[in-house]
């Protein structure tokens, strides 16, 4: 995929992503906390997957990104702080176990003129590599 596409398909992820954590932040349900939880997940682990598509040190033709688990997650009005697992597999092999990393995550909702947008910083590192996910404001 080009680059180029790759970068829209990123602005498209960014936008899940802020509706996502809009949603699991005005979450009081218990009932649907989990329901909100998983959308969170599902929208973060597409956010770092495209990333990891521009990153030529993590080789994304050979792996797939499955899941994003918490293992600590603490919430404000407008964004969230946590630690957890990244889950992934190799293409190659993919009935074979979930490989997992340690992340650390800060998302921020940013009211950007009438839509909402992000700003996130993910860390985490993979066989000696260390990755830094971050919107185009943040820093690692």
């Amino acid at each position: 995929m080009k680059r180029r596409t790759t970068k829209k398909i990123l602005r498209k992820e960014e936008q899940n992503l802020a509706h996502s954590l809009k949603g699991f932040l005005a979450n009081t349900d218990e009932e649907t906390y989990a329901s909100w939880l998983r959308e969170l997940n599902s929208a973060l682990a597409y956010l770092i997957a495209t990333h990891l598509q521009l990153d030529r040190s993590w080789d994304h033709k050979q792996r797939w990104l499955d899941d994003i688990e918490w293992s600590s997650l603490s919430s404000s009005d407008t964004g969230l702080v946590g630690k957890g697992k990244i889950w992934w597999g190799y293409r190659i092999n993919p009935s074979a176990a979930l490989i997992s990393v340690e992340f650390e995550a800060r998302l921020q909702l940013r009211s950007t003129g009438r839509t909402l947008g992000i700003g996130y910083v993910v860390t985490f590192e993979d066989e000696g590599a260390k990755f830094c996910i971050r919107s185009r404001d943040a820093s690692c």
